[in-house]
């Protein structure tokens, strides 16, 4: 193919090898059929590389294989080898419903210089206790965003798990900041922020993510998320006034907080010994106990 396609599809990956077809499938299924699909192998030592070549799929597919440098480093280095002025970033796990791409370019052809879609949370076969309570924490954080299915966001969020952005502003903004391990894509929506970027959000432009497989997980990813807000403070002093830095607490609360930290309780959890207790009750414990974990071992 010798013009531009419509969109180019950036998909990092790191030892991806046992979901990166998710999201290449649900690409296949796509209604618009004009784009690429860049897929960056972000140092992975399993068979990323072989499971996408053994595979066949009707669009154009470019695989770019580099040393770790991390999602930020990963998706910079798709953007290099795209050859479409609107990029589109999606994770390695996706299922992505067939409108998705036809979305995107409409609301591009409408001038929105970033838009971020939607993630429904896809839980494990079977019933789960914590599938439902990571659910629950996903509508909670959506809705806390913004009501409306369809509105320009008054305060930044960027998730490049799901979202588009045109090449020109991307330049502009200066990439992923590669100084970061996580939470760039947030910094990057508070530099657009600040060069008032508007971003729009629209939840219909769905796709599923697999949840984390148990609490335990959960837990020690939002204590990595919140060292790297630190971190993110620090590089980019403007989100300061976005992200709330760590209150100082009593030390009533300090041993509060100690005391449901533990690791017994996050079994509790894990091995649904609160389940007799009533929805609401013990969606509040799991908020308190998430809490405890994160504020005591964030700062270690």
């Amino acid at each position: 193919m010798t013009t531009k396609p419509a969109l180019s599809v950036i998909v990092p990956t790191y030892q991806g090898a046992a979901n990166i077809l998710t999201t290449l499938n649900s690409l296949e299924r796509q209604r618009l059929r004009d784009f690429e699909v860049i897929v960056v192998i972000d140092g992975s030592t399993d068979n990323t590389q072989e499971v996408i070549e053994k595979a066949t799929f009707t669009f154009p597919l470019h695989l770019c294989v580099q040393p770790n440098k991390g999602r930020a480093g990963a998706r910079n280095a798709g953007v290099k080898a795209a050859r479409a002025d609107i990029l589109v970033f999606f994770d390695d796990d996706l299922i992505i419903e067939d409108d998705v791409l036809t979305q995107y370019q409409a609301l591009a052809n409408e001038h929105h210089p970033i838009v971020v879609g939607g993630l429904y949370a896809v839980p494990p076969a079977g019933p789960d206790e914590f599938s439902d309570y990571a659910k629950y924490l996903d509508t909670k954080w959506v809705s806390g965003i913004t009501q409306a299915s369809r509105s320009v966001l008054k305060d930044p969020y960027l998730t490049a798990a799901n979202c588009m952005i045109n090449l020109d502003v991307f330049k502009q903004l200066g990439g992923f900041d590669e100084r970061l391990r996580d939470a760039e894509d947030f910094d990057l929506a508070v530099r657009a922020f600040e060069k008032h970027i508007p971003i729009l959000l629209d939840k219909n432009i769905l796709a599923g993510h697999h949840l984390q497989p148990d609490f335990r997980t959960y837990a020690r990813r939002l204590v990595e998320y919140q060292k790297a807000q630190s971190t993110l403070r620090v590089v980019n002093p403007a989100a300061a006034r976005y992200t709330a830095a760590r209150a100082q607490r009593s030390r009533a609360k300090k041993i509060f907080y100690w005391l449901l930290a533990g690791q017994a309780w996050i079994s509790l959890v894990d091995k649904n010994a609160l389940r007799f207790l009533p929805r609401k009750m013990r969606f509040r414990i799991y908020d308190l106990l998430l809490t405890a974990y994160a504020v005591t071992r964030s700062t270690k």
